[in-house]
């Protein structure tokens, strides 16, 4: 990427030549209809000496500009992506508006994964998934401006994301996480507690609940409450010994987004508790 700012000079022209110097590759006068200066963005098709020639658009007018040379740091293409593991932080830097960052991964079936973009000095991210076969899902905005995919994967593969500044360059940097499910999604998988006990829980992915199951005596009073860490709104069940029958809900207590339930068991028992996201769009813990 080569990038001519102007300084005194009001007008440049930028102009690329191949080995011998005399054979025009690329040129560009302005950047845009409101912007002077030149830029030129070119894939070296063989490592060796180019050359580049700045000049002022008018050739009667002279001035003083600053000519900036940078390589991208992630491949455009899907041939050109940069691999990444599961698991892994990645830094990324969309040099100019428009350039987008292409990363390819390895995914297993069944597996949850959550691919996120955390912003740097980029204002707002764009990414998307891919296969080879084309585009699966993307996300411009989550909870912010920047971006984040949940997604289970359906086959053994290699998978493809693109970055993409909405409007503009800028650093991020790139999250590729397997989710493991803490608690389970039903009364069949749910987590056994003590009472009196406190478990921490993780909403790992919108749409995500979890279980748990503890013992009562008859006549026993128990109080069910979250405590809320980065979740912010939670809604807490009370089922009874059959795992099915709503006994009790709670959304917010006390004007709080946290969730409680005060309760006498009616009879000796196993019973379940249910936690969700308020919405089902929530993560967190």
């Amino acid at each position: 990427h080569f990038e001519l700012v102007l300084d005194t000079l009001h007008d440049s022209v930028l102009t690329l030549y191949d080995l011998d110097g005399e054979t025009l590759l690329m040129t560009n006068d302005d950047v845009s209809t409101s912007q002077n200066g030149s830029q030129i963005d070119w894939d070296a098709p063989a490592t060796d000496t180019y050359f580049v020639q700045v000049t002022s658009h008018n050739s009667e007018s002279e001035g003083s500009y600053e000519l900036a040379l940078s390589v991208d740091d992630h491949g455009d293409h899907i041939d050109e992506a940069t691999a990444v593991a599961v698991g892994s932080q990645t830094a990324g830097d969309l040099e100019v508006k428009g350039d987008p960052d292409v990363f390819s991964f390895t995914a297993t079936a069944g597996a949850d994964y959550r691919l996120g973009v955390t912003l740097g000095t980029l204002a707002d991210s764009f990414l998307a998934l891919f296969n080879s076969a084309g585009l699966l899902t993307y996300n411009d905005d989550y909870e912010g401006p920047g971006s984040c995919i949940f997604w289970p994967a359906p086959a053994n593969d290699t998978y493809y994301l693109k970055v993409t500044g909405f409007d503009g360059s800028g650093t991020y940097t790139l999250d590729v996480t397997e989710l493991v499910d803490d608690h389970g999604d039903d009364a069949g998988g749910s987590t056994g507690v003590l009472v009196p006990s406190t478990t921490a829980g993780n909403i790992e992915m919108p749409g995500d609940v979890d279980w748990f199951t503890f013992p009562a005596t008859e006549g026993q009073l128990l109080r069910l409450e979250t405590t809320l860490g980065d979740l912010a709104d939670s809604i807490l069940r009370l089922y009874d010994t059959d795992g099915t029958t709503l006994l009790d809900e709670n959304d917010d207590f006390g004007g709080d987004p946290q969730s409680r339930i005060d309760w006498e068991a009616p009879a000796a028992g196993t019973y379940y508790a249910e936690v969700l996201a308020f919405g089902g769009s929530m993560t967190g813990t």
